[in-house]
């Protein structure tokens, strides 16, 4: 069912507010912090959100319930390069590794200073392309 102009602005407004803040608190829990597999998961929460923002502006319904950015970009139905693909694919790990014991001791092994920095800055250009996007 078609969300009213209405509720589709307060929704995209919600997931651009959740967005924003998120990368925000992965940017300071990585340069302030050595908890980098914390940061990586907000950094993962960053896009899904900014995903979401984009999908209720574009579908005019409520957000699918899915923390798959790839299958986020698939319904979207956006034309992304192989490369960053790839890079969110990468991200999209760091949403699984942080919740489940065995995955999360791998990521918290990988995690160091330079990979999260790497993917921070990876994210903060995803999601400014995104928001780029939502306000074409």
């Amino acid at each position: 069912m078609a969300l009213s102009a209405d509720k589709s602005k307060q929704l995209v407004d919600y997931w651009i507010r959740g967005s924003t803040e998120d990368l925000l608190g992965a940017k300071e829990i990585i340069s302030k912090t050595t908890r980098y597999a914390s940061g990586l998961f907000f950094l993962h929460l960053a896009l899904e959100k900014a995903l979401k923002a984009l999908f209720c502006k574009k579908m005019s319904e409520h957000a699918p319930y899915t923390h798959n950015l790839l299958g986020l970009i698939e319904k979207l139905g956006l034309a992304v390069s192989e490369d960053d693909l790839k890079i969110l694919a990468e991200i999209n790990e760091f949403n699984l590794e942080a919740r489940y014991p065995d995955e999360k001791f791998s990521l918290l092994e990988r995690a160091t200073k330079d990979l999260s920095t790497r993917y921070l800055h990876e994210a903060e250009r995803l999601q400014s392309w995104i928001f780029k996007i939502l306000s074409s």
